[in-house]
This record gives C-alpha cells, sequence and structure tokens, in this order.
C-alpha cells in the first residue's frame, strides 16, 4: 500500500469513528471491557472471533493505526467494495484453504509496521461458539512473528446473529487479550502458543449468557424471529427439512404447522413443546439429527437435497501473479474472472455431486464431489437469501437456494460432513 493510500484510509476511518461510536452504542450498547494493551505496540497479529457483523466496525473503534485486513478473494469482483477496500490495504485468502501465500503476505504487511487482522474461523459461525484454533494458527503466528492480540464481542451473537434481518438492543462486551507476545516465541513450542491463543480465543455466547457476565442482562428487538429460519431448518414436530418460516416473533412450519414465539434473548415459548428452552437447545437437537439424515438415508444415496427456486453464477479463478507485489504496492491475489450467470432453476446434492438443471429438467452443470475444495456461505444483503459458495481448484460455483427456509446451512453441513470423510479416507 502506498503512503498516500495509507494516509487516506487513516483520515477516512478517523472521519468515521464518531459516527461510527455513536451509531453501534445505540443499536447494541457496547461496553470496552478489557482495552489494548498500552505496553506492547503494534503492529500485532489481531485474531478475532466471528460471531456478529458488527465485529469488524466495533474493533476499528479501539485499534489503532487501521489494520490490514484478511478477506475472502470473491470480495474481488465487487468493484465498489474493492474500492472501498483499497485504502484500508487488503490481504486476500482462498476459502476454507491453508494458503501459505496469503501468510507471506500478511508477515510483509508486519514488517511494513501495519498491524494485521484476520478471523480464523474463516466464516461468520452459527451458533454463537468459537471454532477451536488448530496447529497451523500456532505456526503462522510464529512465522510472522508479530505479538498476538485476541479481539472478542461478548454478546454480540445476541445482538446480531447472522441469521438475524435486525439488531437486538442488549450487552455487548468488547474485549482486547495480549494472547501472545514477540518474545514469547523464542521460548514456546507450537503447542504452548496453541494453549495460549486458544485460552484467549475460545468463546461461548450461551455459557456467556447463563452463566458469565452477561447472566441476568436482557435485550430487546421488535423482530427477535425474522430470519431464524435461516438458522434452524429442521421441525421438532414433523422433522421436515427446509420448510420453516418466520415472521417478526414467530417460527411455524409449513409442512405440519406447528408455531412457536421467539424472544429477543432468544427463548422459545412454552419450552417449544418439545422441552428447548431456547434456540440453542432446538439447534443442539437439529445437529443430532441432521448428523443422522447426513449419515444414514443420504450416505447410503436413498435421499438426496434439492432445491427448486436458486440463481447460480461462475467465478473463474485464475493462477496467482508471478510477482508478490502489484502496481501501487497491493499484495498479490489470484485473478478471479466477473460472475458468469449459469441457466439453471433447480439444483440436487447428492453423495455425487452438485447438478444444476434448468426448467425442462435439462442437466446444464455438474460438479463432482471430489472436486469440491471448500463450501461457505455467504451473507449478501440482510433480507436477501443467502448463497452457498462452492470453492473447486480453478472456479467458484455460487448458488442462491431460494425456495423453502432458504436451505443452505443444511446443505453447508451435509458437503462439509462429505468433504471430512473424504479426507479421513485419504490418510
Amino acid at each position: 500500500m502506498t503512503p498516500f493510500r495509507r494516509f487516506l484510509g487513516q483520515l477516512l476511518i478517523g472521519i468515521l469513528r464518531p459516527f461510527l461510536y455513536v451509531w453501534l452504542r445505540y443499536l447494541v450498547n457496547w461496553k470496552l471491557v478489557s482495552p489494548p494493551p498500552k505496553d506492547v505496540k503494534p503492529p500485532y497479529l489481531i485474531l478475532s472471533t466471528h460471531v456478529s457483523v458488527f465485529e469488524m466496525p466495533l474493533m476499528l473503534l479501539h485499534t489503532r493505526p487501521n489494520p490490514v485486513i484478511v478477506l475472502h478473494e470473491l470480495h474481488l469482483v465487487d468493484k465498489l467494495f474493492l474500492m472501498l477496500l483499497s485504502v484500508v490495504g487488503p490481504v486476500w485468502r482462498m476459502q476454507g484453504m491453508p494458503d501459505p501465500r496469503t501468510i507471506r503476505q500478511m508477515k510483509r504487511a508486519v514488517g511494513s509496521g501495519r498491524s494485521v487482522l484476520i478471523y480464523p474461523e474463516g466464516d461468520l459461525n452459527w451458533d454463537g461458539d468459537s471454532l477451536k484454533l488448530d496447529i497451523g494458527m500456532a505456526k503462522a503466528a510464529r512465522f510472522i512473528g508479530a505479538p498476538v492480540l485476541v479481539f472478542k464481542t461478548e454478546g454480540s451473537y445476541l445482538g446480531f446473529p447472522r441469521w438475524a434481518h435486525k439488531a437486538r438492543r442488549g450487552r455487548v462486551d468488547l474485549k482486547y487479550t495480549l494472547a501472545v507476545r514477540k518474545e514469547d516465541f523464542d521460548v514456546m513450542s507450537d503447542e504452548q502458543i496453541l494453549e495460549k491463543l486458544n485460552t484467549a480465543f475460545m468463546h461461548s455466547e450461551r455459557r456467556w449468557f447463563y452463566e458469565g457476565a452477561g447472566k441476568g442482562q436482557s435485550y430487546s428487538s421488535s423482530k427477535p424471529a425474522l430470519g431464524l429460519e435461516r438458522l434452524l431448518f429442521l421441525c421438532p414436530s414433523c422433522k421436515a427439512h427446509s420448510r420453516t418460516k418466520t415472521d417478526d416473533r414467530s417460527i411455524k412450519c409449513e409442512a405440519c404447522g406447528f408455531k412457536v414465539g421467539v424472544g429477543a434473548d432468544l427463548s422459545l415459548d412454552n419450552g417449544c413443546g418439545r422441552g428447548f428452552e431456547d434456540v440453542w437447545q432446538w439447534h443442539d437437537w437439529q445437529s443430532s439429527e441432521w448428523e443422522k439424515f447426513i449419515s444414514g438415508p443420504f450416505s447410503d444415496g436413498t435421499a438426496r437435497l434439492e432445491s427448486d427456486d436458486i440463481v447460480a453464477q461462475l467465478v473463474k479463478i485464475l493462477p496467482a501473479p508471478s510477482s508478490a507485489v502489484l502496481k501501487g504496492g497491493d499484495y498479490a491475489h489470484r485473478i478471479l474472472k466477473n460472475p458468469v450467470s449459469i441457466e439453471a432453476t433447480r439444483a440436487i446434492l447428492s453423495t455425487k455431486g452438485i447438478e444444476l438443471a434448468d426448467g425442462a429438467g435439462n442437466l446444464v452443470f455438474s460438479l463432482p464431489m471430489d472436486d469440491i475444495r471448500s463450501v461457505q456461505v455467504f451473507i449478501i444483503g440482510i433480507y436477501n437469501p443467502n448463497w452457498l459458495i462452492v470453492m473447486t481448484d480453478d472456479a467458484y460455483v455460487n448458488i442462491q437456494l431460494k425456495s423453502g427456509s432458504n436451505p443452505c446451512y443444511p446443505w453447508l453441513l451435509a458437503i462439509k460432513r462429505m468433504i471430512a470423510e473424504r479426507a479421513s479416507n485419504r490418510r
């Protein structure tokens, strides 16, 4: 990044900070509980939990100077977003895969005096519980060589989970923790570094709300249920999947008529009639039942997943440039072509892979399961259906599943299970 762009980025965020401060205070009532350390100066490697869309603006309020942000490379095809990011200086990453090139670029940014912000989970998590970091994160931190600062927002899942259409007002605690000092890398093993990282990083919104500092806190919302079908897709009454729908205050199953009210604190009216006191307990049951389905009827080929109202795109990936740094000092990345529409109206997922068909039932695109490297769900606008983002070696296949309850989440879980089985079989 050129000095002028860096100055422009600092100026822009500096101008926006007072407005972000007031706006976020109004929406989620945040409180800085643990500020950044005063005895260790940047640049840092900043690891942030990823439970809410508010985490980045909340972090930018208190982290100075602005960090370089590690982002999904699909943002490269969004020209407006790319222009806005150009003043921050992003580093691009592949989806869901170890990427040595990205780690080298992070080290280069730290070497130039910039802190680097990364979301190790790679995606907003679904239930507010952080995923455990693996040994690769400890090795990457050692290679980068900067002090590791962990940023957490406790309560922000309750404030604005990834499935919601509207923020809930309630307590959100912001915490910075100096997890690893630079000198720790000289005297600690990777396993010891990993333990320190996980101690600082791991967080459960459920435990925070019921047993921790969030106990007794109240949340308010005029639309506490809206969007919940993105998370809770399996009916506890008839076990139909992808048939749930929500209005402002309740979720129902269109297959059998089951309906339950939802509170701003994620509580369910009358125990949901099934002994589920809150959204988390329904989700626990759903996870267990869906695992049985994926390992049973789906895996043996007697069942498959289908969606009859879809939009699909193909984004071709070209090899990375040979030069490490592009014109203007930007960090190198793979080249992504503009999205091309796939003329399909129906998607079918089976153990063989994904098939897309047109209105007449003709197969127009086929993606074998063995070609799928990773899968993720993108939120493209709060009220729009999510996108299932499937990555192969040479393309991203983006599928918007619009029928039923916008069933990206069950498809995501099914594909991840098959990718994990494939990796296990190869060991």
